[in-house]
Parts: C-alpha cells; sequence; structure tokens
C-alpha cells in the first residue's frame, strides 16, 4: 500500500512537471535521477513513469528511462479533435435533459458559472481542469459508460493542455460563452439548440487551438 502510495504521488509530480513544461518534448527522465530528486526508490518511480507513458506523454527510451513526447503536430490536432467531435455530439445527442438530470444539471451549470472569472485571468491549468470537468459531465449526460470511457482514453484535455500551457494563452472568455449557451440548452430542455451549441463550441474551440499550433 505504501509502495502504490508513492508512485501515485510521483505519478502526480510528473505529469504536473510535463504539463507545465518544465520537462519539454524531448527531455529525457532517468528513473534513478528522479528516484534520487523526490527521495524514494526506483520502482515506485518506474511504475509512475509507465502510468504517464500510457497517457502518451512519455515513451520508453530502452535501458536509458523514458523520453518526454513531442507536441502534437497540427494534423493530430485536427484528428484529435475530429474523434472529440464525434464523441461529444454523440454524447449531447442521446444526454438525458428531462427531470431526471436535474442533479448532473445543477453541477455543470455551477461549474460554468465558476469558471467565469473576469478580464485578465491566467491561471491555465485551473481552467483546463475546470474545462474538462464541464466536458466530462456534458459527456456523461448520456448515461453511456463506453462512450464516457472512449472519451476519457483520448486525454483530450492533457495533448491540448501541454500547447496551451507553454504559450501562455488562454481561450477561457470564449469558451465561458460557448459554455453558457451549452447550458442554457440544457436547462430550456432544447435538444436542437443543445446540438448547435456543442457544435460550435467544438468547432470554435479547434480553430482557435489551429491558430495557435501554426504560430507566428
Amino acid at each position: 500500500i505504501q509502495r502504490q502510495g508513492l508512485a501515485d504521488l510521483a505519478f502526480e509530480a510528473i505529469m504536473e512537471l510535463i504539463y507545465d513544461r518544465r520537462f519539454s518534448p524531448g527531455d529525457r527522465l532517468g528513473i534513478e535521477a528522479l528516484a534520487e530528486e523526490m527521495g524514494i526508490s526506483a520502482t515506485p518511480v518506474r511504475e509512475a513513469l509507465n502510468r504517464v507513458a500510457s497517457h502518451g506523454l512519455v515513451r520508453q527510451d530502452g535501458l536509458r528511462g523514458f523520453t518526454v513526447t513531442p507536441l502534437l503536430s497540427e494534423p493530430e490536432y485536427h484528428q484529435l479533435f475530429q474523434v472529440r467531435y464525434l464523441l461529444e455530439l454523440q454524447a449531447v445527442k442521446s444526454a438525458d435533459i428531462d427531470v431526471s438530470s436535474v442533479e448532473r444539471m445543477q453541477e455543470i451549470t455551477v461549474l460554468t458559472t465558476a469558471m467565469d472569472h473576469g478580464p485578465g485571468y491566467r491561471d491555465f491549468a485551473e481552467f483546463n481542469r475546470s474545462d474538462r470537468d464541464f466536458h466530462r459531465l456534458l459527456v456523461g449526460m448520456a448515461g453511456n459508460r463506453f462512450l464516457t470511457k472512449a472519451w476519457e482514453d483520448l486525454h483530450f484535455h492533457l495533448h491540448v493542455g501541454r500547447l496551451y500551457a507553454g504559450s501562455g494563452v488562454i481561450d477561457y472568455a470564449e469558451a465561458v460563452v460557448e459554455h453558457t449557451a451549452i447550458v442554457d440548452a440544457l436547462q430550456r430542455g432544447d435538444q436542437r439548440r443543445l446540438l448547435q451549441a456543442a457544435d460550435r463550441h467544438i468547432t470554435q474551440a479547434e480553430r482557435r487551438l489551429r491558430v495557435l499550433a501554426a504560430g507566428p
């Protein structure tokens, strides 16, 4: 139990270091060096790195340890959005938006309100977590655990978050407006408007990301 607890702590620490770009794409992560830095043995660090690898953020580099994977290419981001679009639009089409889903609607409404921090907000890590939670709730309204699992396995917010965290750019103002339109449609029980709002949000989110990924 203690070793598993250490592996969990190491996993969270390594994920944060990669996400915040303190480990950059191409950096080599030595198991022994990380273990020494964290003050723990190599075994939980190795377990943690294998978990990070399952998220696609590092790859095993033979016997030399692990290497941080590159950011996705622009075509790969497009493919990621294509799959996200298919999954989330299917979830919205089959979402339960009658009175039985009142509690989930309340959760998503509260979360949307909490995301609106006003001008000058720059905490992308917090924003990205809230955005992930919003979309997880939205997908969960379909009541399809296989669909939810497929969405989670994309690790969408991890891949997109690495790009945004490195640039310091946050599109939260646009996202909050688009999320609010989704919540409004949910509260009205308007399936057609909900589909339109979700479609617009994902399409516009990809447009913003592709501008950023293309660089200056």
